[in-house]
């Protein structure tokens, strides 16, 4: 009955219907705007606090420690030195989920392994292996930085610098 009653205006009220569904994603839309914004504002406060307290407690976080261990191994005022001094008791690197390593992270992994592949060296006597496992199908890591296509491009590197030495890339 309700249905032939309201027959005559159902266009009008599909239309409203619409109408009213459009204004409904609008308003979440604001509403997310606005939530994000209170959010970037309270996260720009966060951080600035969290690191002076870390600066001022003389604390590192894991961030501070990869970037860093990426400064150490690239400043070329101390890099060598230090590179010197890590290649006599770096013999074996392994890198586990490597599909969620970011971009400053191998850059420390590939500075440690430079040694590996750079010919002869002091300690030709010993093997050395870098094993790196990784499926970048897998990765969940983009948020702190993890990109797949890191990966793909230190999988071809070491690829060209293994063959350069005469031991090709082992891949399964």
């Amino acid at each position: 009955a309700a249905r032939e009653a309201l027959a005559p205006i159902m266009d009008e009220i599909e239309q409203w219907m619409a109408r009213v569904e459009t204004a409904r994603e609008a308003r979440l839309a604001l509403l997310t705007v606005e939530r994000t914004r209170a959010l970037h504002d309270f996260a720009q406060v966060f951080i600035r606090l969290y690191s002076r307290t870390k600066q001022r407690r003389g604390l590192l976080d894991f961030d501070d420690l990869i970037l860093r261990a990426r400064d150490l191994l690239t400043d070329p005022s101390v890099a060598a030195w230090v590179l010197y001094r890590l290649d006599g008791g770096i013999d074996h690197i392994l890198v586990d989920e490597a599909q969620d390593t970011s971009p400053v992270q191998w850059q420390v992994i590939e500075r440690l392994a430079q040694e590996f592949t750079a010919g002869a060296g002091a300690r030709a006597d010993v093997r050395r292996t870098l094993f790196v496992v990784g499926d970048r199908k897998q990765s969940i890591y983009s948020f702190q930085g993890a990109d797949a296509r890191e990966f793909d491009r230190m999988r071809q590197e070491f690829g060209l610098r293994l063959d350069a030495t005469g031991t090709p890339l082992q891949e399964r």
